[in-house]
């Protein structure tokens, strides 16, 4: 499963709706203005080494959230999902993607990840 598919699928939710195409590109634009704004401050402030690795940690998952947002603007305009997912068996592909979230968690794997996917593309 490639980022923007997953991005798709999410935006798509159980019926695709535009309010949840709305919804979701507002999480994951959030997720990284906050998330990145926090952890910036967290990294500001004198701390332990825990600290500072737990910091860290916070802004790895925030900058995860870079590529879904920029990839949820993209989607959203006109039928971007809608084109996404023209070939998909979305309930089968949404299960999968459930566990894809669990990415998320893991510092820089979902920038990897885009990067990677994006190379790939451009080759």
């Amino acid at each position: 499963m490639t980022v923007k598919r997953f991005v798709a699928l999410d935006m798509h939710g159980g019926h695709g709706s535009r309010r949840r195409q709305r919804i979701i590109t507002a999480e994951f634009i959030l997720g990284a203005l906050v998330g990145v704004g926090f952890a910036v401050w967290l990294l500001s402030r004198p701390t332990q080494p825990f600290g500072a690795l737990v910091s860290c940690w916070i802004l790895g998952i925030a900058l995860n959230y870079v590529p879904l947002a920029i990839l949820a603007s993209r989607l959203s305009i006109g039928d971007g999902v809608a084109d996404e997912l023209s070939d998909a068996d979305i309930p089968r592909e949404a299960r999968r993607a459930g566990v894809y979230q669990l990415w998320i968690l893991v510092p820089l794997a979902i920038v990897g990840m885009a990067a990677a996917q994006g190379v790939q593309r451009n080759a």
